[in-house]
């Protein structure tokens, strides 16, 4: 979602007089917080596969495994085997003779999805979760709630009716505390793993996914923990 983490620029170096490519240089600690299993799913739902970045040096960039778990519900990724983040920021994943299969893009505070082709996230893996939420599957009746207790503070209906520009409804469903109450939500939208509600002042409140399913308020809003629950 949008809390992923942003990546700096990187700087790529190259073995001119073999004219092999060794891997981009980088921060060490910026390799490390990318390094990991990773998710790239289609953003309509379907499944996706999950693959693993490591900090490896290898031709084009650095090391990617298990791509060939792709073949099926991704074959543009099967033979994929490096991954680059160029001097614009774009994150590149390669094949080994260092042909660019699928580029993603991320605007700050945002996941990485990609900017031509197939609308397509790129996440940090939760679990063997290997697809995203839809809108359709979100829709429904939900509930903000304190991580200490049972009773919703606000009640919520996220509806999958859109406005003119695409954006997904919500509105009150019940009683709601004054501090969510006085921020006036009345958009959602999906971002990867992440559910945002957004007012028309540009005030937002943002859920992340875990693994089991659940939605916690996403640590960058900070503020108190609270949770987002779905209700019958």
């Amino acid at each position: 979602m949008r809390h992923i983490l942003a990546l700096s620029v990187f700087a790529a170096a190259f073995a001119g007089l073999t004219g092999l490519s060794t891997a981009q240089t980088a921060d060490a600690d910026q390799l490390k917080a990318q390094a990991g299993s990773w998710l790239a799913a289609p953003q309509n739902g379907a499944k996706g596969c999950l693959m693993t970045f490591t900090t490896t040096p290898v031709a084009g960039g650095y090391g990617l495994t298990g791509a060939d778990a792709c073949a099926t519900a991704i074959p543009a990724l099967a033979k994929a085997s490096a991954w680059s983040l160029g001097e614009d920021g774009t994150l590149t994943v390669l094949d080994g003779a260092k042909k660019t299969l699928v580029s993603f893009i991320q605007d700050e505070g945002s996941p990485w999805e990609t900017e031509e082709g197939e609308p397509m996230w790129l996440l940090p893996a939760l679990g063997t979760i290997d697809h995203v939420p839809t809108i359709d599957g979100i829709a429904g009746n939900w509930a903000i709630q304190r991580p200490e207790g049972t009773q919703p503070i606000c009640a919520l209906k996220l509806s999958a009716d859109k406005d003119g520009d695409g954006t997904t409804k919500l509105s009150p469903n019940g009683v709601c505390a004054p501090e969510i109450k006085d921020m006036k939500l009345v958009w959602w939208a999906l971002e990867g793993f992440g559910i945002v509600l957004m007012s028309d002042d540009g005030t937002t409140l943002s859920f992340d996914m875990k693994a089991d399913g659940t939605f916690d308020r996403s640590l960058e809003d900070g503020g108190k923990p609270l949770k987002l629950v779905r209700q019958p």
